[in-house]
């Protein structure tokens, strides 16, 4: 047993069911079945089941991760059973009998991470809520609609459907449940209304703007993931329907029901569309990732080092103690190591089409100042181009910059994360990301949804000065000090004289230079990618073809009059303008090539200069309300939990808007999208 392994993203499965299970031996069998297809389908990754142990569905789910771990020492070392409790240990055993709590317990020693919900938001509030779950107990209204411990089992199911990547629900079909139940979980998952919003503001948060579960889209549907309905029966009498659905308005939401595949194996299913591409788009990325950490070359491992070194600067033995810090750490040092390597990888292969560019020029040069042309170097010209052009293509294809890019993204959101977690924030980074990015950002999204299980802290232990101050020096000072040197190494004389060069070409008189000055300030974007980006990007390639095409029929015509088949003076005709034709195409391309580098250069600079600001006045706010923070109030508290949370999703907005302008993104086809 243990926490996760290093560098690695789990994929979270949770399980929700009934209590009593007429069937038990059959859901036994399909949550096992289930279990072991998700290991074999992600065989790279770690897997945790959540599961709350509670008497039916949950203790059996957990008794089949120890009877799966047992079975294999792969499997043992990648099946993890963390176990979210609703209330504290105590509390909850008084929900099973003499027999059933001796299994809970044993249970509860054999899991991996065991977490209790937060009951409150201060000490104090814990205090009175643990108080009314007694009371109700002694009163016998402790499973009543409304009752306190209702609420707790409510929050309980909200956690497992907004954690989960895969939910296991063994389910009768049988919607009239109380708050809590099964059907409520379901539905929260799909729709987002099992759990009231207002509970969570004043309950499961640190500070009123901090909260436990990740905030669901209101204008679009969930993107939770699946949901694999186990078909259970409560009584030997009940009689369900084979197939069960939930409905909002006129629109069905399918249960996926086993024995369907989990996997990305061809299916006819109606639920099997959506399931697949959650799978191929998140899960089976996450597995790549995966894959990869566990491959590190010298150099990546190198690399890994330094940036582990470098993230969390703490004293080793609070490493030690918050093995949640100590895993996301280990990630974010994994992704920014692999982002650095695909820069590089990125950054070789430019050099090799300058350099092949550089050959290209030099044999057209060449064969320009021969006395007696040949059509031979002529044709060596053009499959120098050829290839060129070919080579730009397969290095696209690579997407090394796309994978620098996501990996930039899981290390910069991780860094948010650790920094929140650090100060005993609740919040998770996953749902605080643009909705823009929930189809080109999926899969880290949903990767930082699954680092964040487990991530509870205590609420006697959030927001102490010194949690803060470590907060203040490793994330918001640090931050600060890099974007300083950042923006000084940016903004160099060059570039300025580069743009007024450019401007002078492209902008010949007043009346140009205010229109362009007015495109400038209104910044179109069509999601999130400026349009002028995606042109320059189609027609520098479009004037490289044309320049590649000029070149081939150059050739022809050399070898043609070179064998008689055409007159020689055809050729000489038209051969200065085909020759200027080529030139003009190339150069021109290269030029839209620079410039379009040189816009995203300067909005580089201004999300540097922006960034700056924001951890500079960040570090002044901090200071000034952790000064504040005392026993008799939570003024303090409040506001710095505030501060963190604010500048948390800036720095997510302004990194998103990052990708963006990095992210290689084909403007016909986002508007064929967008029309739709």
């Amino acid at each position: 047993m243990g926490y996760l392994p290093e560098k690695k993203i789990p994929i979270v499965v949770g399980i929700t069911g009934h209590r009593q299970l007429a069937n038990a031996d059959f859901v036994r069998k399909e949550i096992f079945n289930v279990l072991i297809e998700i290991l074999n389908s992600f065989p790279d990754s770690p897997v945790i089941l959540m599961s709350a142990l509670a008497v039916g569905a949950d203790s059996i789910a957990a008794e089949v991760v120890i009877e799966i771990r047992n079975s294999s020492q792969d499997y043992e070392e990648r099946l993890k059973l963390f176990c979210p409790l609703p209330m504290g240990k105590e509390e909850y055993e008084y929900d099973f009998n003499e027999a059933e709590c001796s299994k809970y317990n044993e249970l509860l020693d054999a899991a991996d991470h065991v977490f209790e919900l937060p009951l409150a938001s201060t000490p104090e509030k814990c205090d009175e809520i643990r108080e009314l779950l007694v009371s109700e107990r002694i009163a016998q209204i402790q499973f009543d609609e409304g009752s306190e411990r209702n609420n707790r089992y409510a929050l309980l199911g909200a956690y497992l459907s907004r954690y989960s990547h895969i939910l296991l629900a063994a389910w009768d079909g049988d919607k009239i449940e109380k708050k809590g139940g099964t059907y409520h979980v379901i539905r929260d998952r799909m729709f987002g209304d099992g759990f009231s919003d207002l509970i969570q503001k004043r309950r499961t948060g640190v500070s009123f703007e901090d909260s436990l579960l990740p905030a669901l889209p209101l204008l679009e549907s969930p993107d939770s993931g699946p949901t694999v309905h186990i078909h259970a029966h409560r009584t030997d009498e009940s009689v369900k329907t084979s197939t069960c659905y939930l409905s909002e308005g006129n629109i069905p939401f399918f249960l996926m029901r086993r024995p369907e595949s989990i996997s990305e194996k061809q299916s006819e299913s109606d639920s099997y569309v959506s399931t697949a591409a959650f799978i191929k788009d998140n899960l089976s990325r996450i597995n790549m990732f995966n894959l990869k950490v566990e491959h590190f070359d010298e150099k990546d491992a190198s690399r890994y080092e330094k940036s582990f070194a470098w993230l969390y600067q703490d004293d080793e033995e609070n490493i030690k103690n918050n093995v949640v810090v100590s895993h996301l750490r280990s990630v974010a040092a994994a992704a920014d190591a692999m982002a650095i390597s695909r820069q590089e990888t990125a950054f070789k292969d430019f050099n090799v089409l300058a350099v092949l560019s550089l050959l290209t020029a030099g044999v057209f040069l060449y064969n320009d100042r021969m006395s007696d042309e040949s059509w031979v170097s002529t044709a060596i010209y053009s499959l120098l181009l050829s290839f060129t052009y070919l080579l730009s293509w397969y290095f696209s294809k690579k997407r090394n910059q796309q994978q620098h890019s996501h990996n930039r993204v899981i290390a910069e959101g991780l860094r948010v994360q650790i920094a929140w977690r650090i100060a005993g924030l609740h919040s998770t980074v996953f749902s605080k990301y643009p909705q823009k990015h929930r189809c080109n950002l999926g899969w880290v999204r949903h990767a930082l949804r699954g680092l964040h299980v487990g991530a509870v802290s205590s609420v006697g232990e959030a927001l102490l000065p010194d949690a803060l101050e470590r907060t203040r020096l490793q994330w918001v000072e640090d931050q600060r000090d890099y974007y300083e040197k950042s923006k000084i190494n940016r903004d160099g004389g060059y570039v300025k004289a580069f743009h007024k060069l450019l401007t002078g070409l492209f902008s010949s008189s007043p009346e140009c230079e205010a229109e362009k000055t007015s495109i400038e300030k209104a910044k179109p974007y069509i999601k999130g990618l400026s349009p002028l980006i995606g042109r320059a990007k189609l027609w520098s390639s479009g004037l490289m073809l044309l320049g590649m095409v000029a070149s081939f029929f150059l050739t022809v015509l050399g070898y043609a009059s070179e064998k008689g088949y055409i007159e020689a003076n055809l050729v000489a005709d038209n051969e200065d303008s085909i020759i200027f034709l080529v030139l003009v195409s190339v150069a021109v391309s290269l030029t839209i090539k620079m410039y379009m580098e040189r816009m995203l250069l300067e909005e580089d600079l201004e999300w540097c200069s922006h960034s700056l600001y924001l951890f500079q006045n960040a570090d002044k706010v901090l200071t000034k309300y952790k000064s504040l923070i005392s026993p008799e109030s939570d003024f303090g508290k409040d506001k710095c939990a505030s501060v963190l949370l604010e500048l948390g999703r800036e720095v997510l907005h302004e990194n998103s808007s990052w990708f963006d302008r990095h992210s290689k993104v084909v403007l016909g086809k986002k508007i064929k999208e967008i029309l739709k």
